[in-house]
C-alpha cells in the first residue's frame, strides 16, 4: 500500500514539474510573432503536451468538468499538434494548404466521434474509436519522422540538423512507442509502475525539446524582417566654426 502511495506521489510531482516546462516552452514561443507559424504551432504543441501528462494520470477523471474537456480536446489533438510543429519546425516556408486542411479535418472528425462515442456509448464503440483515433496518431508520427529524416542532408543549419536527429531518434520514436501501447491497451488502464515510466520519459522529452529551443535561439529560429536589426545610421561628421578654430590658434 505505501509503496503505491509513493509511485503516484512520485508520478503527480512530475508530471506537475512537466506541466510548467511544456507552459515554458509556450512562453519562449510567445516572444516571437504569433503569426508566424512556429511560435503559432509551438503555443499549441506545448499545451497539447501538458494535457497530456494531465489526461494520462490516474486522477484526470477526478478533474472538474470545465478543466476536464478542453484537457482531454488538447490531450487528444496533441499528435496532430505535434506534426504541425515539426513540420513548421523543419519547412521554413510552412503554410497550411489543402493537404493540410484536409489531414485536419479528418483527424478531428475522428476525435469528435471518439468523443460522441465516449459519451453516448462507453464499451466497445469507444474503444474501437479510441483505436482508430490512436491508428491515426502512428500515421501522423511516422509520417513526420519519415519528412526529418528525408530532409536531414539538404539541411544547411547545423544546429538544426541536430535537433532533426534529436526529434527523430527520441521524441518521434518515443511518440510512436507511446501510440502503440494505447492501441494495445485498447482503452484497459495501464498499471501505476507504466504510467510512472511514461510520466519520466514524458517529462524528459519536454525538457530537452524547450532546453534545444532556448539554446539555438536566432540560428534555429530566424527573425523576422520587420524584427531586424538595423544598424544606427552613422553619427554626421561635427561641423567646426572656422572663427573658433582661429582664436583657438591664436591662443595656443
Amino acid at each position: 500500500m505505501t509503496a503505491a502511495i509513493d509511485i503516484a506521489l512520485v508520478d503527480a510531482l512530475l508530471r506537475g514539474a512537466g506541466v510548467g516546462i511544456a507552459l515554458l516552452l509556450c512562453v519562449q514561443m510567445r516572444t516571437r510573432p504569433l503569426a508566424e507559424p512556429i511560435s503559432k504551432y509551438g503555443i499549441l504543441f506545448g499545451l497539447g503536451a501538458a494535457s497530456y501528462l494531465i489526461c494520462s494520470a490516474a486522477w484526470f477523471s477526478f478533474l472538474p468538468a470545465i478543466l476536464l474537456w478542453p484537457t482531454l480536446l488538447f490531450c487528444m489533438f496533441n499528435p496532430l499538434l505535434f506534426w504541425l510543429f515539426a513540420r513548421a519546425l523543419f519547412d521554413d516556408g510552412f503554410k497550411l494548404r489543402r493537404t493540410e486542411h484536409l489531414v485536419i479535418a479528418a483527424f478531428g472528425t475522428l476525435v469528435l466521434a471518439h468523443l460522441i462515442a465516449r459519451e453516448a456509448s462507453p464499451g466497445p464503440l469507444e474503444n474501437l474509436t479510441g483505436i482508430i483515433v490512436q491508428t491515426g496518431s502512428l500515421i501522423l508520427v511516422l509520417h513526420i519522422l519519415f519528412t526529418i529524416l528525408n530532409g536531414l542532408a539538404g539541411d544547411l543549419l547545423q544546429r538544426r540538423r541536430q535537433l532533426r536527429v534529436y526529434v527523430v531518434s527520441i521524441t518521434g520514436a518515443y511518440m510512436f512507442m507511446i501510440a502503440v501501447v494505447e492501441v494495445a491497451l485498447a482503452g484497459s488502464s495501464p498499471p501505476p509502475t507504466l504510467m510512472l515510466v511514461n510520466g519520466i520519459g514524458i517529462v524528459l522529452l519536454i525538457a530537452g525539446l524547450s532546453f534545444l529551443a532556448t539554446e539555438l535561439n536566432s540560428d534555429l529560429f530566424p527573425l523576422t524582417t520587420a524584427q531586424k536589426v538595423v544598424p544606427p545610421a552613422p553619427s554626421p561628421a561635427p561641423s567646426f566654426d572656422s572663427e573658433l578654430m582661429d582664436k583657438a590658434a591664436s591662443a595656443m
